[in-house]
């Protein structure tokens, strides 16, 4: 048998290392032949080394080697190496000196391979980009891939890259490693988005579910479209450090608005006690009082059949009405109590509570005052002689 390896005549996309299938060769001419050359060519797209010669090469040649029984033998390792971007369908033709030939035929499927199944991006707030990284990786073909996005409004697609254009369609032909594309989601508002990403190769056709969501806790209190928060987002995309520091800024803003509305409704009770504490001192005062103008007013009627007061008793009727009315003239309580509250709000500091007792605990002040002239009791007047003689006739 001239071809003893090798063995396998099919070589497959899975036998490839890092774009390279490394396979044994041996073959054996009788004597007849005598010494002669292997020669062993491949098809465009891929290159061969062996284990004498290192330098890839499209053909290459092998000796024979006499051996003990008279046969003469050659054998080598090869090496395939592939050219392209990737793995294609191709062949390697053995020819020895009989001119039998042998063909290992390279037969790639042609597939495609992507790292993700479907794409779900973490939460992200809304105004604010996520992104994903895609691997494509094409088998058995050279051929361009076009992939689009039925959602250009929420998320993209861009070559990977320091200064990426997304775009909602890109066209790209895989490199034999593979290309890496960013899938990027911004959501506009608060929500879960969806769309699909369609891969089309003249193979085959493929679509990828992208999945998002945005429920930040700027979107949740309806700030997403705050036109300070955009401008802020423009100047800075791709700062992560800004990004960080917006977010801290926000939450410094939002913590103080909290704080002093904590405090208005704290202090707010305090200033609705500004209005003067009732007193029981000038309810009892003011009661007099009326009692006092009352009985003034009583007693200097003459009822039909009743008894005429005396000048005196008038006289001295009239000191106390108007003894009373002075009371009730004078500066109250409310005013030094009101004056009390004004100033505890500067800054005594003392509760309303204690204010209100010493009100109560204050006791008014009564200022007697002597009458003009005082009139002797004894004393009748000529009227009163009168009416004393006409009751005793």
């Amino acid at each position: 048998m001239p071809f003893r390896y090798p063995s396998a005549t099919i070589i497959r996309s899975y036998h490839f290392r890092d774009r390279e299938y490394t396979f044994p060769v041996e073959s054996t001419v009788g004597p007849e032949e005598g010494a002669g050359q292997l020669l062993i060519d491949v098809s465009p797209g891929y290159l061969l080394v062996t284990s004498a010669e290192t330098t890839p090469k499209s053909s290459q040649t092998l000796h024979y080697v006499l051996q003990s029984d008279g046969s003469y033998l050659a054998r080598a390792t090869l090496t395939l190496v592939a050219t392209g971007s990737g793995l294609i369908n191709g062949r390697v033709t053995l020819r020895d000196p009989t001119n039998e030939v042998l063909i290992l035929n390279v037969a790639i499927e042609t597939q495609l391979f992507t790292s993700h199944s479907a794409i779900t991006f973490p939460q992200t707030e809304p105004q604010e980009s996520g992104s994903i990284n895609l691997t494509i990786i094409q088998q058995g073909a050279h051929t361009p891939i076009v992939l689009s996005i039925d959602n250009p409004q929420q998320f993209s697609l861009a070559t990977a890259g320091k200064n990426p254009h997304h775009t909602a369609n890109l066209t790209l032909i895989p490199a034999f490693e593979g290309s890496t594309i960013c899938v990027r989601y911004t959501p506009g508002r608060a929500g879960q988005h969806t769309a699909r990403l369609l891969i089309q190769t003249p193979y085959t056709t493929r679509t990828l579910p992208l999945r998002g969501q945005a429920s930040g806790w700027l979107g949740w209190v309806g700030l997403s479209e705050w036109p300070g928060r955009r401008i802020l987002n423009d100047s800075s995309v791709g700062q992560s450090s800004s990004r960080v520091s917006q977010k801290l800024g926000l939450l410094l803003l939002f913590t103080l608005a909290g704080l002093a509305g904590i405090a208005y409704l704290y202090w707010n009770p305090l200033g609705a006690s500004r209005q003067p504490l009732p007193s029981a001192v000038d309810s009892e005062i003011a009661s007099s009082a009326s009692r006092t103008v009352s009985d003034s007013v009583s007693a200097s009627r003459v009822p039909p059949g009743g008894h005429l007061h005396t000048p005196t008793e008038r006289n001295r009727t009239q000191q106390q009405a108007d003894q009373r009315t002075d009371l009730t003239r004078r500066p109250t309580p409310q005013d030094s109590e009101q004056k009390s509250v004004t100033e505890m709000r500067k800054g005594s500091g003392h509760d309303l509570a204690k204010v209100s007792h010493s009100v109560r605990k204050r006791k008014p002040r009564v200022f007697r005052l002597a009458p003009d002239s005082i009139t002797n009791q004894n004393e009748e007047s000529d009227l009163e002689k009168e009416l004393n003689q006409k009751k005793n006739r």
